[in-house]
């Protein structure tokens, strides 16, 4: 369950929440899971803690220390915001104007300093109070430098700081609220952008990109990531912009992308809202319902335990660099050689990393680096090489020539063939190995043919051949597959064939042959 040192570095991880089901079972239960949970996806786990709550804080600190045992960064966020003004523990003024309001502020940053965290927020979305409350901002100006030096002293190694909410920071010009505030050891970021993007797909491609073009030198963290999955939003869109993550996030470099929730539950409800926050939302036109029940629906878990598909693209996120020439391609026609990183995958492929798709009409040669890859080619004959990884490779029309991956790495790979136009196709595949499939798509199962010959294919890779009149016998040739290097008695050994439709019952119905090499 700890954290392995010896990992990669990814910057991102989970917070600590638990599965509100197994509350009955102990808090020796919810710590397992929490932690074993966060131990899947790297060596960091955040921490909440809501000032308000006093008497909660030797539990949050018995926690954070218990990370540190088990091998983990921390993250430590204390929440000072009742949005649009701040919270304090019962007896206290909510005012930073109180001097035992700002006593009991610097206290409990102290305490939270001397358990040594990585990192301490402590003040989370300081930017909404300087937004909608600006006389309480300039109370807090005058604390927070003595905050800032109390944790400092407490904890010298802890990196102290406050965060921003990203859409208040971009649309209000307060790029220089951290400086205004005092030091700082980085700048951290809350972002939930189903807030005002309906899509994963909307967010503008420099959307994270810009806090490293507003502060180049300093160390930047995402305290707070999140994407609901309640109707109208989907698991799938979560899923996708989880995906979209490494590419979106590579500009701006963070130490840490801090996932909201493990596992979904009733967080919030919005009758705990006051009437000055009701009025608060219908003045910034957002409907809380809407929010609310997205922040109880952002975790990679379902409350009873059952992952969703985001958990699963979460544990295979990739936040390696790309390569300028990860992908290589030549135009076969023109002769022309170009390199390009493609752009991130957001389709329902969870391993899938990266993309490219071939938009010219002219055949194309392309030779991928960087693995996990989904490549198409377009409707002449194309060639295309993976070396790495588990890839999608699909080479559209003509007759194409499609290299896998050895497979040394663990990686399979998926060759796509479309016979569902009028353009007849024939893909030649090397490298297929256990592990790797290829699917026909518009193969209708008892009208279209699949007899199997050997030795057939073009010049040095020939193989195994399946022709397939798709529209019946007699009615010609539209998809052929040959397999480079294999035969009959390899078919017979590790071959399993199956045919289905996706989307059955729909107009978007799809038939399709699925041949699988099995391990």
């Amino acid at each position: 369950m700890a954290a392995d040192p010896s990992e990669p570095y990814s910057p991102f991880s989970l917070t600590f929440t638990i599965q509100q089901s197994l509350f009955s079972q102990g808090s020796e239960v919810l710590l397992r899971g929490a932690f074993g949970n966060a131990s899947q996806f790297g060596n960091t786990v955040s921490f909440f803690w809501d000032w308000a709550y006093d008497e909660q804080l030797p539990s949050l600190i018995a926690d954070v220390k218990l990370a540190q045992e088990l091998g983990f960064k921390t993250v430590v966020n204390m929440t000072v915001n009742d949005v649009p003004h701040i919270d304090a523990p019962p007896g206290f003024a909510t005012t930073f104007a109180s001097a035992a309001t700002s006593m009991k502020y610097l206290q409990d940053v102290v305490l939270l300093a001397s358990a040594n965290p990585t990192y301490l927020v402590i003040y989370p979305e300081v930017n909404l109070l300087a937004r909608y409350d600006a006389p309480e901002f300039a109370n807090y100006q005058k604390v927070y430098p003595t905050a800032y030096a109390a944790a400092k002293a407490a904890s010298p190694t802890t990196l102290v700081g406050v965060s921003m909410l990203d859409v208040v920071w971009q649309g209000n010009h307060q790029q220089a609220l951290p400086d205004q505030l005092g030091l700082h050891d980085f700048i951290g970021v809350t972002t939930y952008p189903f807030s005002q993007f309906a899509k994963p797909s909307d967010l503008p491609a420099r959307w994270y990109s810009q806090w490293r073009d507003v502060y180049p030198t300093s160390k930047i963290l995402f305290t707070e990531v999140g994407w609901g999955s309640a109707a109208p939003i989907s698991e799938r869109d979560q899923a996708q912009f989880l995906a979209a993550l490494p590419a979106m996030m590579a500009e701006a470099s963070p130490e840490v992308i801090a996932w909201s929730l493990q596992y979904d539950g009733a967080w919030y409800d919005t009758a705990d809202l006051k009437p000055n926050q009701w009025q608060f939302f219908r003045d910034v036109e957002a409907d809380p319902n809407f929010l609310y029940d997205q922040f109880n629906h952002d975790g990679l878990l379902n409350d009873d335990g059952t992952p969703k598909p985001s958990f699963y693209v979460a544990k295979n996120l990739d936040f390696t660099p790309v390569p300028p020439d990860a992908i290589r391609f030549t135009n076969a026609m023109t002769g022309v050689s170009s390199q390009d990183t493609g752009t991130a995958y957001t389709g329902p492929v969870d391993y899938l990393r990266r993309q490219y798709i071939w938009s010219g009409t002219d055949a194309v040669a392309i030779a991928v680096a960087s693995p996990n890859t989904f490549v198409k080619g377009g409707p002449s004959g194309d060639a295309i090489l993976v070396t790495a990884g588990s890839n999608v490779l699909d080479g559209g029309g003509g007759s194409n020539y499609l290299v896998g991956a050895e497979g040394t790495d663990g990686g399979f790979d998926t060759f796509f063939v479309d016979s569902r136009g009028s353009v007849e196709t024939w893909s030649s595949i090397v490298n297929f190995h256990m592990g790797d499939q290829a699917t026909i798509f518009g193969f209708h199962p008892g009208v279209s043919t699949m007899p199997l010959t050997e030795d057939e294919g073009a010049s040095g890779a020939t193989g195994l051949t399946l022709h397939s009149a798709i529209d019946g016998p007699g009615a010609g040739i539209l998809a052929s597959i040959t397999f480079a290097g294999l035969t009959q008695a390899d078919a017979d050994a590790h071959f399993s064939i199956t045919t289905g439709t996706l989307l059955s019952g729909t107009p978007e119905a799809i038939d399709y042959l699925l041949i699988h090499y099995n391990r």
